[in-house]
């Protein structure tokens, strides 16, 4: 009775793989809680810290965008915005100007995760294209190269 024989992926462990995954999608949504909390925190007098902060939410969307491509840039995004429009009310809603910039730049995250998302998307599309394209011409050089040893092997 013949024995089916498992490939060997001791160097390959799909548990581990899914674990990063899950380590980065954590570490995205704690960089997004941490900065959310300081957000909520700091007085509203304090308009630097404030500024400070809605920069500092371009980091994870572009992070989460850059791992996890389109789908992961607009994920980043879309909790940025639901956890600070909130704020904007709580803080800004009776100040028309902060209000408006605030409005403003949770445009600007949507927009910064969706354009991050869809070029990590095409140029990942790009790269599977080159590589299947190296793989085929690789194939056609060992067929060549094949074909020319069994016609030297052939006349010699």
């Amino acid at each position: 009775m013949k024995t089916k024989k498992e490939p060997d992926t001791s160097f390959i462990s799909f548990s581990n793989l899914y674990s990063k995954l899950d380590a980065k999608k954590i570490l995205i949504f704690l960089f997004i809680a941490v900065i959310t909390i300081f957000h909520y925190s700091t007085p509203a007098p304090n308009p630097l810290l404030h500024g400070i902060y809605r920069r500092l939410y371009y980091l994870p969307i572009i992070l989460a965008a850059i791992s996890f491509g389109l789908r992961g840039g607009i994920a980043a995004s879309l909790l940025v915005t639901i956890l600070y429009i909130p704020h904007i009310f709580e803080k800004w809603g009776r100040i028309p100007l902060q209000m408006f910039e605030a409005v403003f730049e949770i445009f600007l995250y949507n927009i910064v995760g969706y354009i991050t998302g869809l070029l990590v998307n095409k140029q990942r599309k790009s790269q599977n294209e080159k590589e299947k394209l190296l793989n085929r011409l690789k194939n056609i050089y060992r067929k060549r190269e094949c074909s020319w040893r069994d016609c030297i092997c052939y006349y010699s």
